[in-house]
């Protein structure tokens, strides 16, 4: 069973939910309503610097009020839960959660026939919008990043989680310091001065976080089962794997995953006989081992019986 909460709230000054002005989920009270509105969204999460776009969402069915007054949910904050509920035999209520945050950029109505919808433009809140132009670094000489950086962030964006995950001996021998637009200018400096001592600095901003992480970053892997699968995993470039899953919120940039290795205890497995031996080479998967994500895009559409219309795509790199 598909689930999902989406919720509008008035900014705060410390980051924190502020009044909720407008509430939508599908299993209020934890109970499943068989009336919830559908939702089409496209959520996307990728590293400082490249860019791709906001993210947006769509909610059908909503009242004549919301209809004319869709302008009123701009500046809001954002948040999206979403993922499987308990109700079908391969559902996993604990990759469920939060999705996505941000603030709604813009906001518009539309009705056709007798199809009323609410348009939402996200875009994540620290990032481009809260107060630019004080990102300062002071990373002296002799003097590890880790504690300059977490300094920094914190400084110039309060209200949001930092999450510095860098080699406390990653040193310089000569002092970087500067004053940036915004953490997307400050980060190209960095990766520069990471790789005067052979490191690769990555950042991306989800879920209400600010995560920066160097090559040593090596968190414990989540295993993906052939259960979670959706289609086939591919290579889209030199050691960057592309796999879709079931919408997944257990799984972030950053985090390591381990494909599954065989297809062995998979329900209705029907093994072929000693004599039809090569076959069984489709009983393993060419993409095995650890990788990193890179990259992470969730699409749905709640009311859409395909399996593809309720995904997470993870680009990802051997690790």
């Amino acid at each position: 069973m598909r689930y999902y909460e989406i919720i509008l709230s008035e900014p705060t000054p410390d980051g924190k939910q502020g009044r909720i002005v407008k509430q939508w989920q599908s299993h209020p009270g934890g109970k499943y309503d068989p009336g919830a509105q559908n939702i089409m969204f496209d959520m996307l999460v990728m590293p400082f610097g490249v860019f791709a776009g906001n993210s947006t969402i769509t909610i059908e069915g909503i009242s004549l009020n919301d209809l004319q007054q869709a302008q009123k949910f701009t500046g809001l904050q954002f948040s999206l839960k979403a993922g499987m509920a308990q109700g079908l035999p391969l559902a996993n209520p604990r990759q469920a959660g939060l999705i996505a945050t941000g603030t709604v950029w813009q906001s518009w109505g539309n009705w056709q026939g007798t199809e009323m919808t609410l348009d939402l433009v996200i875009t994540p809140t620290e990032i481009y919008i809260d107060e630019p132009g004080n990102v300062v670094i002071n990373w002296m000489k002799g003097s590890p990043l880790k504690s300059a950086l977490e300094t920094s962030i914190k400084t110039a964006y309060p209200r949001a989680k930092i999450n510095v995950q860098i080699d406390p001996n990653m040193i310089l021998d000569f002092d970087c310091v500067g004053s940036y637009a915004s953490i997307i200018d400050l980060m190209p400096t960095l990766e520069a001065a990471a790789a005067q001592v052979g490191k690769n600095i990555y950042s991306v901003y989800q879920a209400g976080t600010i995560l920066i992480y160097d090559d040593t970053y090596k968190p414990s892997p989540i295993s993906i089962d052939f259960v979670d699968l959706v289609g086939q995993p591919t290579w889209i470039a030199t050691n960057t794997m592309q796999v879709t899953t079931v919408l997944r919120a257990d799984i972030y940039v950053g985090a390591q995953i381990k494909m599954p290795a065989k297809f062995q205890n998979i329900p209705g497995l029907i093994q072929t006989a000693q004599d039809s031996y090569p076959s069984s080479n489709k009983y393993s998967s060419a993409f095995q081992g650890t990788f990193q994500v890179l990259e992470n895009r969730a699409v749905g559409n709640f009311r859409t019986p395909d399996g593809q219309s309720w995904v997470s795509i993870f680009n990802c790199v051997v690790s």
